[in-house]
């Protein structure tokens, strides 16, 4: 019995080995195989790196970077990696690159721990692959290199910017600024340092040092102790070195006109007289000088009469009398 129903088993098992084969068959047919996913577009970074002296480089790069997107929509999470220079100081890194990446100012840092020092590079990859470490390294702050464009796009540029401007300024004056035309403040202002031209603002300092030199003046007077050095009281007298000391008392006259005078003390009668022999003056009496001085001054009384009336009478005429009372005024 049982030897009968071997046969029919394994026919069963056949059957059923031949319905999976093709049912697996239909469902290959239908549905193909998945294919990867494909990853996102990097740019191969290739270059040496050289030492100071001019030899290959040995060490470790570590690169690393924040979360961004890149300019073709792919995300990616922030990392790092690090790569080895090759025996002759190669470098060579695939990175996505981040060159107009969201958010802006992306960048990734990249540290040389080299033999001969450490130092950090900051990079910036486009999609131009295989590039250089002098075409991905950048400064952080400045922005990033554009193409050149057209007149009209700067013309319009400026257009804005000025719109701007104009705007900014439009009320300069009215607000925390200081007008050109004038203008009141309500704080003080603070100067660079003293003036060095003439119509240049003064600070408070350049104006105390130059009136430190300079006297006071109290009541229309200036202070006699200002004016000179010593204890100064009614009976003293500034000197010519600026000091109060004794008058002095008028002294025989050295020069006239920077003539010298002769120290001869003059007689009773005598007159002081050029004499160009000398080139000095002396005293000399009247007759040695043409006669007596005093002999011109005698007049006659009939003299001193007349010149008396003619004195009168210019006095009368300028009072405005008429010439009849000016005669009988100055009449003997």
């Amino acid at each position: 019995m049982l030897d009968a129903c071997r046969p029919e088993g394994r026919l069963f098992y056949c059957l059923l080995t031949a319905l999976l084969v093709s049912v697996f068959a239909m469902w290959a047919g239908v549905h193909p195989p998945l294919a990867m996913a494909a990853g996102p577009t990097t740019t191969t970074v290739s270059d040496t790196v050289y030492q100071a002296n001019g030899s290959p480089s040995s060490g470790v790069v570590l690169i690393s970077w924040p979360a961004f997107t890149a300019a073709d929509g792919t995300p990616v999470a922030a990392g790092s990696t690090s790569v080895a220079l090759g025996d002759d100081g190669a470098l060579s890194v695939n990175l996505v690159p981040n060159a107009g990446a969201t958010p802006s100012g992306t960048y990734y840092t990249a540290v040389f721990q080299l033999q001969d020092g450490v130092r950090t590079e900051y990079w910036l990859v486009g999609t131009t692959s295989p590039t250089t470490l002098s075409a991905v390294r950048a400064t952080p702050g400045v922005g990033e290199a554009a193409p050149p464009v057209s007149k009209l796009y700067v013309d319009n540029a400026i257009a804005a910017n000025k719109a701007y401007v104009d705007s900014a300024v439009a009320s300069v004056g009215s607000g925390s600024y200081v007008s050109k035309s004038g203008d009141a403040m309500s704080g003080p202002l603070t100067l660079p340092s003293d003036p060095t031209g003439s119509n240049q603002a003064a600070t408070k300092h350049y104006v105390d040092n130059g009136l430190a030199a300079k006297a006071n003046l109290v009541a229309g007077v200036v202070p006699t102790v200002q004016l000179g050095s010593g204890s100064p009281d009614g009976t003293l007298c500034l000197k010519g070195d600026s000091t109060w000391g004794a008058c002095g008392t008028s002294t025989n006259a050295a020069t006239i006109q920077n003539v010298p005078v002769d120290t001869t003390v003059p007689s009773d009668g005598q007159v002081l007289t050029y004499q160009a022999s000398a080139q000095k003056y002396t005293p000399k009496s009247g007759s040695a000088i043409g006669g007596n001085p005093s002999a011109g001054c005698r007049w006659s009384g009939t003299d001193l009469r007349s010149r008396h009336r003619r004195s009168r009478r210019s006095m009368f005429a300028t009072m405005g009398w008429t010439a009849r009372a000016v005669r009988r005024a100055t009449a003997d």
